[in-house]
């Protein structure tokens, strides 16, 4: 049997602990592009879990009829991301997914990373259901599998996508001036970054027509025009063949869909998003922009590569995100990267959070809104007193002291005497929040 996500060990209570203090965090699941030779191979050498967790996989990739993935991701020498895509996209899907579950099962398991809400980008819709625990590992894996089975069955004319250094807005003025119908916008990445798909010759001309006018173009690898009226048979066939495959739940972390533009509530919604994975443009900055407004300061990357945090610091500037997982990293890298970017405490303080009684609060669309920290005093300079030796010197101010020649009733002389107190924003380079 396949380990519950839930059963595997977590860090003693020595460990670091890693929570949000006044800021939610949301960890990010990209798409295929995220694929890196041998990502987990450092990692594995210093972490046994990960071992444990590949086992898991491999397992759960037996019985949807897909071949070990374990060598893909420990073997630095394993074919890279073009040469999959164009001969093997099956086991770069299954690679990618399988890279994602076992690091978010790291992050949460091993480092005690507690996520808010799990957000994917395209492809990483099926790794953040599966994360969820909206989907058991096996059921992730079988619906990974029922999607390239559906666009066996059902191939659309060769096609790709393109990404455009333009909002998507703008690109859908280009394409409109082209008179380029079969091209689309299929994700919306940033402020000044999208994705188009759609025929390969259309998007030939589109490259070329973007290159006159000065607009960076890349091509990407995939051998598909995802997110796309294109691939509207695979659609639903894909629909078809996951309602057989799966039976949604109600999971363990609430799930934001970029597809959807709204977080899944039950099994209904999650039939939706599979419903509309292949054929819906993805407006991932959308999500990132809703979700900061509910109180998302920290994002964390879950993937072998930096794939989408530069497009969250674009789109909400000021954030926290991090990939602490990037360029197979070690055991003590992905330590390293939580300790300098979240608050981690540890020992006898973990304990006393971890025992801490939870107090309710208010809720909004996301769960318990967040609250204004406890207003602390203000440090401030007192008035000059005399010394033992006639000189003259200054203390700290203490609770109960007011500026000398203030009422005592007024509770805000001290916050004059400094003209205000600096608050939380942080120094240059830095979010100003209390990170995971």
């Amino acid at each position: 049997m396949t380990a519950r996500p839930e059963s595997y060990p977590a860090a003693g209570r020595d460990r670091k602990l890693v929570r949000t203090m006044a800021g939610r965090c949301a960890v990010l699941f990209p798409g295929p592009d995220a694929y890196t030779p041998g990502a987990l191979s450092s990692l594995a050498r210093s972490e046994p879990l990960v071992g444990e967790l590949l086992s898991d996989v491999d397992h759960a990739a037996a019985l949807a009829r897909r071949p070990p993935v374990s060598p893909l991701l420990l073997d630095e020498d394993a074919p890279a991301l073009d040469a999959l895509a164009t001969t093997a996209p099956a086991e770069l899907h299954t690679a990618v997914f399988a890279a994602e579950f076992v690091l978010f099962q790291l992050l949460t398991g091993r480092h005690r990373l507690r996520p808010d809400v799990l957000l994917g980008h395209g492809f990483g819709d099926l790794v953040a259901l599966t994360a969820a625990g909206i989907l058991d590992l096996r059921q992730g894996m079988a619906l990974v599998a029922a999607r390239d089975d559906a666009l066996a069955a059902r191939p659309a004319a060769p096609g790709g996508m393109m990404a455009l250094a333009l909002s998507g807005a703008r690109a859908m003025h280009l394409l409109a001036a082209l008179g380029e119908w079969t091209v689309s916008v299929s994700a919306h990445d940033g402020p000044r970054q999208c994705v188009v798909s759609g025929p390969r010759t259309a998007l030939d001309r589109v490259y070329t027509a973007a290159g006159a006018l000065g607009v960076r173009a890349v091509r990407l690898c995939a051998p598909y025009a995802f997110h796309s009226r294109e691939l509207g048979a695979a659609a639903d066939e894909f629909a078809e063949y996951s309602g057989a495959a799966v039976r949604p739940r109600h999971g363990r972390h609430l799930v934001y869909s970029a597809t959807l533009g709204r977080s899944l509530d039950g099994p209904e919604d999650t039939a939706a998003l599979i419903a509309a994975h292949l054929v819906r443009p993805v407006r991932f900055a959308d999500a990132v922009r809703a979700l900061h407004a509910e109180g998302v300061d920290v994002f964390v990357e879950c993937s072998p590569r930096s794939a989408l945090t530069e497009h969250v610091t674009a789109t909400v500037p000021g954030v926290t995100a991090i990939a602490p997982l990037h360029r197979r990293a070690t055991a003590a890298d992905v330590a390293a990267a939580l300790a300098s970017a979240c608050d981690v405490p540890t020992g006898r303080r973990a304990e006393q959070q971890e025992a801490a009684p939870v107090v309710p609060r208010p809720r909004g669309p996301l769960g318990p809104v967040r609250l204004p920290p406890p207003r602390r005093e203000p440090s401030v300079r007192t008035p000059a007193e005399p010394t033992a030796a006639g000189a003259r010197r200054t203390r700290r101010a203490r609770p109960g002291d007011v500026l000398a020649g203030a009422p005592p009733s007024d509770p805000d002389a001290a916050v004059i005497a400094t003209g205000g107190v600096r608050g939380t924003t942080g120094g240059p380079g830095r979010s100003g929040v209390a990170p995971c």
